[in-house]
């Protein structure tokens, strides 16, 4: 979860009487990410979202998960398609040139 939180640059957890409770950013990094990879799995493109949550909702592992390591990026983004073929030339391309630095 730090690490988590190191990429998203904000707490997501607060200690509360029974426990730990999420915080209203990791409630809504939680929801942005889940439409986000839905969006991905049904194949309407690619997505640059921080690797931790790429990672926590890629479901059955159908989806790719490729590193951008460009020193301009503070954070670990990741892209995430389902399958490169289905996507447009520029999305493609944009997943290639990742792969190639990778």
């Amino acid at each position: 979860m730090r690490g988590l939180e190191v990429q998203a640059g904000t707490r997501l957890l607060e200690r509360a009487r029974r426990g730990v409770e999420p915080t209203p950013a990791a409630r809504a990094l939680a929801h942005h990410a889940r439409l986000v990879m839905q969006q991905v799995a049904l194949g309407a493109g690619a997505a640059v979202i921080p690797e931790a949550a790429a990672r926590r909702h890629r479901g059955d592992g159908a989806l790719r998960i490729v590193g951008i390591e460009d020193p301009w990026a503070r954070r670990e983004p990741r892209v995430v398609v389902r399958r490169l073929e289905a996507l447009p030339l520029h999305a493609r391309r944009l997943v290639a040139h990742r792969i190639a630095r990778t």
